[in-house]
């Protein structure tokens, strides 16, 4: 099979140029948005932290609201319930009175744009006088534990081939994870980590040792080796294993592989995180490669993002939520798998359906899934193009695929690949029902899989049965299971998809 280039969309390719390569490192501090994350038994979310008069403020009702609390303004003044007690502020004033207590604020509340903001060093306090439970604050990092709620780990080495590092949670968790030479990282936002020990020292010389840091509302857990790592996870997410590569030393290296002459499309100065890859340690492996065959890539792509919240699944849960986390655990597995694995968006980012089609076509996949998420019906919906294959491709002028003499049309360059999408669907729906989890397949109008120039599905992930609501979609075991069984079934295609290419 001849890779094609992308003739992308004027508006597609310059988001091209201005996407941030995710390598796991610190945004830095003054380009960051500033936000508070909250661990609770009732829900573990993030808010974003503004500036004023030289002091830190958060919005109450974005604060309270996950917590069943609401905020609203009567003759003059805030007032705010949560559970069985009220609280009661004025605009402009530190002195309020919440659960039948005046309280004094380290500084005085304010009204922004019709949302009143009460000071950070405040907030627990307003909490704990609302809820009348104990709060663990780490203000530095704006991190912020209530009740008994905390999810601890422990780490320890074990003695195995290849060398390992075992990482254990008191409760499930879904990190980003990113590499690069030497390192290994693992950010959580979502999940209330806590860790009294900053540095660990392991007895195994492939892995020697890992730190723990916090940063603006998330916890970092960092692995050193002196190979290259990748993650697995087990147990409902509640384990995640470290382990090094095996000893390449002897290994003949790989020939680089050669660029090709006009066809060539040019690398973006940026592009989103590819992990997993089997990477030398210098870590300069080509994002993709040219002619016949090429490495094995599978390219995700979690749906929505950033403005665009796609279906409202509950009244605390949005489709947009539900597609990173289930990605992220798709590219986990894979990666487990020794499957090489790109991220379209890897956080909560806005991006364009013909910027994602662009971005995935550039990086010369094997195979591209788009993640979606929905309340309707039961278990997994695979889709296809609806594209026969047979497509007269003179029918759309303009931007397109060239191979190399003539073009294909953007609109119809899933056209050539029809068919190892189908394969991959079947496969991928009969590994799933095997598992116990309802799927099906069909052929969809769902975008941009007509855009993508290799093998290409979507997931459409809905409740297992009609005894679950959508709310259900973010239960760690359901995503978990879904994506061991996806992971599963393009493993046992991989064969079929590499001799096709």
């Amino acid at each position: 099979m001849t890779y094609a280039r992308i003739l992308t969309p004027p508006r597609a390719a310059s988001a091209l140029l201005c996407l941030t390569l995710l390598s796991g490192i610190w945004v830095t501090h003054a380009q960051e948005k500033k936000r508070l994350s909250i661990y609770s038994s009732l829900a573990n979310f993030s808010v974003s932290v503004s500036d004023h008069d030289g002091k830190e403020y958060a919005s109450l009702p974005d604060v309270l609201q996950p917590l069943g609390g609401s905020v609203f303004s009567e003759g003059g003044k805030v007032k705010f319930k949560l559970a069985n007690a009220a609280g009661e502020c004025e605009d402009g004033k530190s002195k309020c009175r919440i659960g039948g207590n005046s309280m004094d604020l380290s500084a005085k509340l304010i009204v922004v744009d019709g949302s009143p903001l009460v000071p950070l060093h405040s907030l627990p306090f307003v909490l704990t006088g609302l809820m009348d439970t104990r709060f663990d604050f780490h203000e530095n990092s704006r991190r912020m534990f209530l009740g008994n709620y905390g999810n601890s780990f422990k780490a320890e080495a074990k003695k195995s081939d290849p060398p390992s590092v075992v990482f254990e949670f008191s409760a499930p968790v879904n990190p980003s994870i990113s590499t690069e030479p030497g390192k290994l990282r693992m950010v959580f936002t979502h999940d209330g980590i806590n860790s009294g020990i900053e540095q660990f020292k392991f007895d195994a010389a492939a892995i020697p040792t890992a730190s723990y840091s916090e940063h603006n509302g998330e916890a970092e857990i960092v692995i050193n080796g002196t190979r290259p790592l990748m993650a697995e996870f087990s147990d409902g997410g509640k384990t995640i294993t470290v382990k090094a590569a095996p000893d390449q030393a002897a290994a003949t290296p790989a020939p680089p592989v050669a660029a090709p002459s006009e066809q060539t499309m040019p690398a973006p100065e940026s592009t989103p995180q590819e992990t997993g890859s089997s990477s030398s340690s210098s870590g300069t492996q080509p994002l993709f490669s040219h002619g016949g065959g090429g490495r094995y890539l599978v390219v995700i792509d979690a749906s929505h993002g950033g403005d665009e919240l796609g279906a409202t699944l509950s009244d605390k849960l949005s489709e947009k939520e539900i597609t990173l986390s289930l990605a992220r655990r798709l590219r986990n597995e894979l990666q487990a798998r020794g499957i090489p694995t790109m991220m379209v968006r890897d956080n909560d980012a806005t991006i364009p359906v013909d910027d994602r089609a662009a971005t995935a076509n550039a990086a010369r996949p094997t195979l591209y899934i788009a993640v979606h998420a929905g309340s309707m019906g039961n278990g997994i919906r695979v889709y296809t193009s609806v594209l026969s294959g047979s497509e007269n491709t003179e029918r759309y002028p303009g931007a397109g695929v060239k191979v190399k003499a003539g073009f294909l049309p953007w609109e119809t360059a899933q056209a050539g690949s029809v068919q190892n999408s189908r394969t991959i669907a079947l496969s991928l729906t009969e590994q799933l029902n095997q598992s116990k989890i309802r799927a099906s397949w069909s052929p969809a109008p769902v975008r941009p899989l007509n855009n993508i120039a290799s093998a290409a599905i979507a997931l459409e992930i809905a409740p297992p049965d009609a005894k679950k609501d959508a709310d259900f979609l973010s239960n760690a075991n359901y995503q978990q299971s879904v994506a061991i069984g996806v992971a599963t079934a393009v493993l046992n295609a991989r064969g079929r998809l590499e001799e096709s290419r």
